[in-house]
Order: C-alpha cells, then sequence, then structure tokens
C-alpha cells in the first residue's frame, strides 16, 4: 500500500468534516484544519515534513480564539497567547 499524499479529508459520522490534513510521502506536510462536530474550526497547524513548525491558532467551539503561537521542530517555541473566558461571580 502506497504513503499518503496530497489532500486527505475526515469526516464525522453526522457528515461534518473532522480533518483536512495535507501529505507528502505519508507525512503531514502543510496547512492542516481540525473541525468541531458542528463544523466550526478547531485549530490550523503548519506541519513541515511530519513536523509542527510556524503558526498554529486553536478556537473555541463558538468559533473565539482560544491560544495561539509557534512550533520549532514540533515543540513550543517563544511565547504563547491564551485567552480565558471572564466569569463574574455574584456572592
Amino acid at each position: 500500500m502506497g504513503k499518503k499524499s496530497g489532500e486527505w479529508k475526515y469526516f464525522y459520522p453526522n457528515g461534518n468534516r473532522n480533518a483536512i490534513e495535507q501529505y507528502t510521502r505519508g507525512m503531514l506536510d502543510g496547512k492542516i484544519l481540525y473541525f468541531y462536530p458542528n463544523d466550526t474550526l478547531q485549530g490550523k497547524e503548519t506541519w513541515v515534513q511530519g513536523r509542527l513548525t510556524d503558526s498554529a491558532w486553536y478556537y473555541h467551539k463558538n468559533g473565539a480564539l482560544l491560544r495561539k503561537g509557534l512550533y520549532k521542530a514540533s515543540e513550543y517555541d517563544g511565547t504563547w497567547f491564551t485567552i480565558f473566558k471572564m466569569v463574574r461571580w455574584n456572592v
């Protein structure tokens, strides 16, 4: 059996997108998109020859940005930003 090549799409049982991945010679290579079951974007990553590289963005189910940062050779690189929802408690 050959190695994965080109664009591969994955779907949830409900028919919505799960992931769109790019492969070269069996390795993730290019922009990768991940989705929640409701078809909202969950994350965007850049892969080069099977390694997470460059910018990555991850989102809440409501579409708001959750976290963003950089990867270098599949490891966190530099400052990452995480956004938390503020909750007010009435005491």
